[in-house]
């Protein structure tokens, strides 16, 4: 592999725990939790409280990258509803 594609393929992707997460924009990842399923409960500014079944967490509408902690945090709050690695599959679709 180039140098370049690795340039390229670290910069799309966050490493988080030993997986890889696409580095998605909260926009993008509200879009994604809205087909799912899921549902907005409140907004205050640009965050948004989001419901699948009974879990709940917060999903800021940024349109840059969110970072690698606040990922994993938002993928913990969902993980009992939407399943374990929900987040890493989204680059799947």
């Amino acid at each position: 592999m180039s140098i370049t594609l690795d340039i390229l393929h670290k910069a799309s992707y966050h490493i988080i725990a030993g997986g890889k997460y696409p580095a998605i924009s909260g926009e993008r990842l509200l879009r994604r939790l809205y087909q799912m399923g899921c549902f907005d409960v409140r907004s205050n500014g640009s965050h948004f409280r989001v419901q699948c079944g009974t879990c709940q967490g917060t999903v800021p509408k940024y349109r840059e990258p969110l970072s690698k902690k606040l990922m994993a945090s938002i993928e913990k709050d969902f993980e009992a509803c939407l399943g374990p690695d929900w987040l890493a599959n989204l680059k799947k679709r």
